[in-house]
């Protein structure tokens, strides 16, 4: 699909205008954004969610980590390579690139986090909790490209899947 091919090349281009002063930085955003990290801030929210008897957030990250499972089947069903034959293995299994997993997984379980801010924390606090965590999912998807670990059709389809996702999720648990 040529259009997907010249939207990578574009936004790979200008995010990679980006200074290489940043490189420090975005290597941070991506380790929040690693799987191991994503998930044991999920696994953090859904013992806390049991703790205080809170069954529709425990539902809502057990479902969620149903989600974050079938992506990662999605991508050994696409099998797409990753930018420059970059070889990703995350314990001993190879990574493909689409969806990315970083996109997807922050937008489920850091995206639940700001589902949950918004609706439980009073006002201001919901809503600059909410952006903030919000903006941070963003970045993450953009370190992603900037590391040049993912197109940028990779992060944008997992921010869509993961947004889906979370909907569905949302709907099913509250």
């Amino acid at each position: 699909m040529p259009y997907i091919r010249d939207f990578d090349i574009r936004a790979t281009a200008t995010v990679r205008r980006l200074p290489n002063s940043w490189q420090p930085f975005m290597s941070a955003l991506t380790f929040l954004g690693e799987p191991l990290v994503v998930i044991a801030a999920g696994f953090a929210g859904f013992i806390s969610a049991i703790n205080r008897s809170q069954d529709a957030v425990v539902k809502a990250f057990f479902y969620a980590a149903i989600a974050f499972c079938l992506s990662t089947i999605l991508k050994f069903i696409l099998h797409r390579r990753r930018p420059n034959d970059l070889i990703i293995e995350t314990l001993g299994i190879k990574s493909y690139s689409f969806p990315s997993g970083h996109a997807f997984g922050t937008v489920i379980f850091y995206g639940l986090f700001a589902y949950l801010d918004i609706k439980y924390l009073s006002s201001p606090w919901n809503y600059l909790f909410g952006i903030f965590i919000t903006s941070v999912i963003f970045l993450i998807g953009i370190s992603r490209i900037y590391l040049q670990a993912h197109y940028p059709s990779d992060v944008v389809g997992g921010w869509l899947l993961g947004g889906v996702s979370l909907a569905g999720i949302i709907l099913l648990s509250f």
